[in-house]
C-alpha cells in the first residue's frame, strides 16, 4: 500500500468530516423557513461540501483526481431528504464535469452511484436512523465503495489495473471508516432534533393545559414564596388584566392578611409541602378589587427547569361555602320545619338516656302525648322484632362515627296493634373531646304509602314480564294453530264426498276455533295485539263467548242471556269485546259468595242528554250499542267504585287477584271510543255497562250455509314465513288456490327474491316476526325497489312493530294468525283485483 496515496486519502476525509463538524453546527433549522426552502439550502450546502473536497483531491493521473465526495453523498442519502440529495448530487456532477479529464465519467458515476445506493439503503431499512449503528454505517460505506472500485472500469484501459491495485486498497481502507463516523455525527444531530423537538411540543403541550385549565395555577419560588408564573384563569379569577401586575410579587399579595390567613401562614403551608409531600386547604384570598373570597388550594412540589418550585392549583370555592354555611342555618331550625311537614321529631341524651318525642311522632302511630315514656326501651318495644337487631346496628355504626347519619327504614307498631313503614334520620350532633357521641337527633317519616306504591311497581313488572311471556306463548301458537286449521282446510277440500269422515274434521275445526280465542285472549291480555277493527254484530260476539262462560263460572251460578231483536252493530275488534266479557264474567262471579245469577243483555240506546259515569266525566248524547253485565253479587260502596278501574287495586283477599282485570276491559273501551257506567250498592250486587257507538246500518241476518267452492285464483305470490311447517301448509294452499309461490325463509331472503322477480310479483306475503329482518323492515325495502307493490302482513303477534292506525292509512292488508284459509284467499284475490 503506497503510504503517500492513504495519508492524501486521509486527509481528504479528515477535511470532510471537518466540514461536517462546522455544517452540524450552522445547521439550517429554523422554524421561520418552509419546509421546501430549507431542503433546497441544505442540498446546495452539501453540494458545496462535495466541491470544497474535490478542490483538494489526491490527483492520480491527470484528468483523475480522488476525493470523499463519494462519503458526502452516501451520508447525505441517507439522512436527508430526497430533495436534498438529488440537489447535491447535481451540484457535485455538474463540477466534476467542468473539471473534465478522462476521469470524468467514472466520477460522475461514482456520484450518482453513491447517492443511490444511499437512498435504496434508507428506503430499505425498518429501524429509525436515530439508532443506526457504527458497523451498519461501515457495512454502508464498504458497499457503497465496492460499486466505486467497480466503477473504475470507466478509466482509460491502461490505467484501470493500475488504478485498482494502487487506489483500491487505501479507499476501502480509509472510506468505509469515514463513512461511518460521518455517519455517525450526523445521527447524533438526528438524535438531538428529535430531542429538540419533543422538548419543544411538551413546553407547548404544557403550556396549553396551563393556559386552559378552569383553575388559576400559581408557581412559586420555594421557600420564599416569590410568584414566578401564573395561568391565565388566574388573571379572570383574581380579576387582573395582565401577568406583569402580579408577577414577581409573593403570595401574601394575594391573601387578606388577616390571621390565620397571613403569608407567614402561607409560607408555612408551602414548607409543609416540600417536607410532609402534597397539601390541601381551604384559603381567603382577596382579588384585585378587595373583594373577598373562598378557595381551595392544593399545594405540592415540583421539578421546574431544573430548580424544585413550589405548584399551587387554586379553585374558587365561594359557592360551595354559601351553600354550607345555608345548609347550617337550615339545620337550626329544621326541627320546627319538619314538624310542620308531618314529621315525627325526636331527640336523645344518650348519657342520661332521655328521648324527647315529639306530639307528631306520637299521633303518627295513634297514640296520645302522655302514652309513650321518654326513654331508649319504649321506643324499642314499638319497633318490629325482626327489624329491631338490624336497626340497632344501623344507630351504633352513626354513634361511633363510621357513616356520616343514622338511616333506617323499619316497621314499627300503632296504637291498635298494626305496623306501618317508617323512614328514620338521625344525626348525631354533640360528641365529646375523645370523639364519644353524647346527642343525636332526627326524625320519623311515615312511609307505608311509599312501600305499598313500590310492591305494585314490581307487582307491574311481574305483570309485564307475565304479559310478554303470554304474547310469546301466543305466537308459537298461533303458528301452529295456523298449521292445524290450513291442513284442516285442505282436508276438507279433498274429502268433501266423505261425510264419515268430515264430521271428524269439523271438530278438529272447532277445537282450533276454540284455541284461537284462548291465543286471543292471551294476546289482549299481553296488549301485543294488532286491533282488528271492523263492523260486527254485538249478539254474534256474546253467543260466540258463551262457550267460554262455562268454563269461567261456577256450576251453583246461573248465567242468562238477554239479546236485542235489533242487533246492534258496532266498529270493533272482537277479540277484545269478547275478552272485556270473559273479564266483567270473571269479576261477577268472584263478588257472588254462594248461588247466584249472572245477566248478560244486549241493546241499542239513545242518550238526549249527558250521562255522569262513575268515573271520567259523562257520556256525551247520541245512539250506542249497550252491553250490560249483572250479578247478584256483594256489591261495592261509593268509595270502592271510585278506585276499581285503578291498576292493582283489588278488593279480594291476598293471592286471589291482581287488580288489573277492571283496567284492562277499562282500557279496552277507552281504546274503542267507549264508556263504561258501574251501578252498584253494598249486598245488592253490581251492573257494568258498556257504551260503544253503534252503527246505524245492521248487517245481513247470519245464514247457516255451507260455504261455496272458491274460484281459482290467478298471480304470483312472494311468501316470506320462518316456520317451516306454516310457510309450507299456506304454499299448500295457495298452490291449490291456482296461484303460483315463491317462497322466501326470512325478510332478507323476502328481499332478494322479490328484487329477483320485481316484474312478475303481483302480491306479498309477509309474517311481521321474522328472524334478520322483520316485516315493517322488510316492506319497506321491497317499497324502495318497487313502489307499487301489494303487501299483506300476517301475524298474531307483533309487539310494537306494527300500528292499526298505520296500517289503515297506508291501505295495507293484516291477516290475523291463526290463519283462516278462506279469509286469506278472499283478501289475496280483493288485494290483486285493486288497481
Amino acid at each position: 500500500m503506497d503510504v503517500k496515496i492513504l495519508i492524501g486519502l486521509i486527509n481528504n476525509a479528515a477535511l470532510l468530516l471537518a466540514m461536517g463538524i462546522v455544517y452540524d453546527a450552522l445547521a439550517i433549522n429554523r422554524e421561520s423557513i418552509k419546509p421546501l426552502v430549507r431542503q433546497l439550502l441544505s442540498g446546495i450546502i452539501l453540494g458545496a461540501i462535495c466541491m470544497a473536497v474535490m478542490l483538494n483531491p489526491l490527483p492520480w493521473q491527470p484528468g483523475i483526481i480522488f476525493d470523499t465526495r463519494s462519503v458526502m453523498l452516501c451520508v447525505a442519502g441517507l439522512f436527508f431528504e430526497p430533495m436534498t440529495a438529488l440537489i447535491a448530487i447535481g451540484i457535485a456532477a455538474a463540477y466534476r464535469l467542468s473539471l473534465g479529464g478522462s476521469g470524468t465519467w467514472m466520477g460522475i458515476s461514482v456520484i450518482l452511484a453513491s447517492g443511490s445506493i444511499a437512498m435504496l439503503w434508507k428506503a430499505l431499512r425498518k429501524t429509525d436512523l436515530v439508532h443506526v449503528s457504527l458497523r451498519e454505517l461501515y457495512t454502508l460505506g464498504l458497499v457503497v465503495h465496492l460499486v466505486m472500485l467497480g466503477l473504475m472500469a470507466l478509466l482509460p484501459g491502461h490505467i484501470v489495473l493500475e488504478t485498482m491495485v494502487q487506489i483500491g486498497l487505501p479507499v476501502l481502507f480509509v472510506y468505509p471508516v469515514a463513512t461511518a463516523l460521518l455517519g455517525k455525527m450526523m445521527a447524533g444531530r438526528h438524535a438531538r432534533k428529535r430531542t429538540e423537538d419533543a422538548l419543544k411540543e411538551s413546553e407547548q403541550n404544557y403550556r396549553k393545559i396551563f393556559d386552559a385549565t378552569s383553575e388559576a395555577i400559581f408557581i412559586y419560588e420555594t421557600p420564599t414564596g416569590r410568584l414566578l408564573d401564573i395561568n391565565a384563569s388566574m388573571l379572570e379569577m383574581y380579576g387582573y388584566d395582565s401577568k406583569d401586575e402580579v408577577l414577581y410579587g409573593t403570595i401574601g399579595d394575594l391573601s387578606v392578611k388577616i390571621p390565620p390567613y397571613t403569608q407567614e401562614v402561607a409560607l408555612r403551608w408551602v414548607t409543609r409541602a416540600m417536607e410532609e409531600g402534597p397539601q390541601v386547604f381551604e384559603w381567603l384570598a382577596r382579588k384585585k378589587s378587595g373583594e373577598v373570597f373562598w378557595v381551595e388550594v392544593s399545594l405540592r412540589n415540583s421539578c421546574i427547569g431544573g430548580q424544585i418550585r413550589t405548584l399551587a392549583v387554586v379553585r374558587d370555592i365561594s359557592e360551595r361555602k354559601l351553600t354550607e354555611e345555608t345548609l347550617r342555618q337550615s339545620e337550626e331550625r329544621w326541627q320546627y320545619a319538619l314538624e310542620g311537614n308531618g314529621d315525627g321529631v325526636w331527640d336523645r341524651n344518650i348519657p342520661s338516656g332521655r328521648v324527647f318525642y315529639s306530639d307528631q311522632w306520637k299521633r303518627m302511630l295513634g297514640y296520645a302525648p302522655d302514652e309513650v315514656p321518654d326513654t331508649p326501651e319504649a321506643w324499642k318495644g314499638l319497633v318490629h322484632p325482626d327489624d329491631l337487631q338490624r336497626v340497632l346496628t344501623e344507630l351504633h355504626r352513626h354513634q361511633l362515627g363510621e357513616t356520616p347519619e343514622y338511616l333506617a327504614e323499619y316497621r314499627i307498631r300503632c296504637r291498635d296493634g298494626s305496623y306501618k313503614w317508617v323512614l328514620a334520620r338521625g344525626k348525631v350532633t354533640v360528641r365529646d373531646a375523645a370523639g364519644n357521641a353524647l346527642r343525636i337527633v332526627g326524625t320519623h317519616t311515615d312511609i307505608t304509602d311509599s312501600k305499598r306504591l313500590a310492591e305494585q311497581l314490581r307487582q307491574s313488572q311481574k305483570m309485564e314480564a307475565v304479559g310478554q311471556l303470554a304474547g310469546g306463548v301466543a305466537h308459537d301458537f298461533n303458528n301452529i294453530l295456523t298449521t292445524i286449521i290450513g291442513r284442516t282446510y285442505l282436508l276438507q277440500n279433498k274429502l268433501s264426498d266423505r261425510e264419515d269422515l268430515l264430521v271428524h274434521i269439523e271438530q278438529v275445526a272447532l277445537a282450533a276455533e276454540r284455541a284461537t280465542t284462548l291465543t286471543q285472549s292471551l294476546l289482549s291480555f299481553s296488549r301485543e295485539q294488532v286491533m282488528d277493527l271492523r263492523r260486527i254484530s254485538l249478539n254474534e260476539t256474546v253467543r260466540k263467548a258463551s262457550d267460554i262462560f262455562s268454563r269461567l263460572i261456577r256450576e251453583d251460578i246461573e248465567i242468562s242471556f238477554r239479546l236485542s231483536e235489533n242487533d246492534p252493530v258496532v266498529f270493533a275488534d272482537e277479540s277484545q269485546l269478547v275478552q272485556i266479557l270473559m273479564n266483567l264474567v270473571t269479576n261477577a262471579r268472584d263478588s257472588i259468595a254462594g248461588t247466584g245469577r249472572i245477566q248478560i243483555t244486549t241493546e241499542t240506546v239513545r242518550l238526549a242528554t249527558p250521562l255522569p259515569m262513575t268515573v271520567g266525566g259523562a257520556i256525551p248524547p247520541g245512539a250506542y250499542a249497550c252491553l250490560t253485565v249483572t250479578d247478584t253479587g256483594c256489591g261495592m260502596d261509593a268509595i270502592t267504585q271510585t278506585r276499581i278501574f285503578e291498576p292493582f287495586f283489588t278488593t279480594k283477599e291476598v293471592g286471589k287477584g291482581t287488580g288489573l282485570g277492571l283496567s284492562v276491559v277499562y282500557g279496552i273501551i277507552r281504546r274503542h271510543n267507549g264508556y263504561l257506567k258501574v251501578e252498584s250498592g253494598a249486598e245488592t250486587g253490581t251492573t257494568f255497562r258498556v257504551y260503544l257507538s253503534s252503527l246505524e246500518e245492521s248487517l245481513e241476518p247470519h245464514a247457516e250455509t255451507k260455504e261455496s267452492p272458491l274460484p281459482q285464483s290467478r298471480g304470483k305470490i312472494l311468501l316470506a314465513e320462518d316456520e317451516d311447517a306454516v310457510r309450507l301448509m299456506v304454499k299448500t294452499i295457495l298452490t291449490e288456490s291456482g296461484f303460483q309461490v315463491i317462497e322466501a325463509y326470512n325478510g332478507v331472503d323476502a328481499v332478494l327474491k322479490f328484487s329477483e322477480n320485481r316484474h312478475t310479483i303481483d302480491a306479498v306475503l309477509l309474517d311481521v316476526i321474522m328472524p334478520r329482518m322483520n316485516g315493517q323492515e322488510t316492506r319497506k325495502e321491497i317499497m324502495r325497489i318497487r313502489r307499487d307493490a301489494k303487501v299483506i302482513f300476517m301475524s298474531g303477534y307483533s309487539g310494537d312493530i306494527l300500528e292499526e292506525e298505520k296500517l289503515q292509512q297506508q291501505s295495507i292488508g293484516f291477516i290475523h294468525k291463526p290463519i283462516n284459509p278462506r279469509e286469506m284467499i278472499l283478501l289475496l284475490q280483493e288485494t290483486l283485483a285493486t288497481p
